[in-house]
């Protein structure tokens, strides 16, 4: 197939960049459109010009505001007269947080099929008209695999992503207050990353997951959440972390609890220590191992982008035949 891909491709480690070299490795021709420098009204004609089989996008916030809807109802039109799909793509969760009313407004949620990792709120998407497809977050196929031992990460504990300064804050208090609490717990045991201008990619966050014992890990909204999660779990098992996560429902459809055993409900500080104690034991390690060599085989083989890559094709496909 040959798609063209709108979406924000400068950072290599971005979702598009990544879900872009998943379709490549798949043998399709994926043809790159930088979201804020698009000319949408000659995006229609152009994919029609160039035999294009659908249009995919992903959207960053900002790179497609207010100023530029008419351009981008204008395609998503554009694209339905040549008979051409249009495909949305995104790892947000979006109900229960302020943006949702993005969902009722924004063109991008107007394409004839979009895929999210929001996969609680059938009825919700249907009540706003948007043709809604569950698609959880992955992790990209080239850095699925166990990292290196390392002194620089070396730590009995450890969570990786925000939480000082975290975005739903407002909605979401409880990866503050867990933090915190570990923190206060183990000291100098327990570290959290990125520090402050530290950005840990590739084969560094691997030999980081090599290197710490235990990963305590967060969704936001996780202990009301249904069928959504962060990429944080398929990132991390994918890479040989040994994480410790909430309960969230729908997870054991995707990740049995021989891959991810180790879960904890929202609110329950002390069972968090609990779980921590037992797992950070010297004792433990063998186990965590074997348990880590397992979950990384289920994420090679189930949860990456080239996983997510075929489902979008054989949901188009579907679309076709409607």
């Amino acid at each position: 197939m040959k798609i063209a891909y709108i979406g924000n491709f400068g950072p290599s480690f971005s979702t598009e960049s990544h879900v872009a070299a998943a379709f490549e490795s798949l043998g399709h021709q994926v043809v790159r459109h930088q979201e804020d420098e698009v000319d949408w009204r000659w995006v229609p004609a152009h994919a029609a010009a160039q035999g294009v089989d659908f249009v995919l996008w992903t959207h960053t916030h900002g790179y497609a505001d207010e100023s530029k809807h008419d351009d981008c109802w204008f395609m998503l039109q554009g694209l339905r007269d040549v008979g051409i799909p249009s495909v949305a793509f995104h790892l947000d969760r979006w109900w229960g947080l302020e943006r949702q009313t993005q969902a009722e407004t924004e063109p991008f949620f107007r394409c004839d099929l979009v895929f999210t990792a929001d996969g609680g709120h059938a009825i919700e998407w249907a009540k706003v008209g948007v043709n809604h497809f569950w698609l959880p977050p992955a992790v990209d196929h080239r850095e699925v695999g166990r990292g290196t031992p390392n002194s620089r990460w070396r730590k009995d504990v450890g969570f990786v992503g925000s939480w000082r300064e975290y975005g739903h804050a407002e909605v979401w208090p409880w990866r503050f207050e867990l933090i915190s609490a570990i923190w206060r717990r183990y000291g100098s045991k327990f570290r959290s990353w990125p520090r402050s201008g530290e950005s840990i990619r590739g084969q560094d966050l691997a030999d980081l997951y090599a290197s710490v014992k235990v990963v305590v890990g967060d969704s936001c909204l996780a202990g009301g959440a249904t069928r959504y999660w962060s990429d944080r779990i398929p990132e991390t098992l994918g890479r040989g972390g040994f994480l410790l996560h909430p309960d969230v429902y729908g997870l054991d459809d995707h990740f049995g609890r021989d891959m991810l055993p180790i879960r904890f409900d929202v609110g329950d500080i002390e069972g968090v220590f609990d779980l921590v104690d037992y797992w950070m034991d010297d004792d433990r390690a063998d186990e965590r191992r074997a348990l880590t060599e397992q979950a990384i085989g289920h994420v090679r083989d189930h949860h990456t982008y080239r996983n997510r890559a075929e489902t979008v094709i054989a949901s188009v496909d579907r679309w076709r035949t409607q």
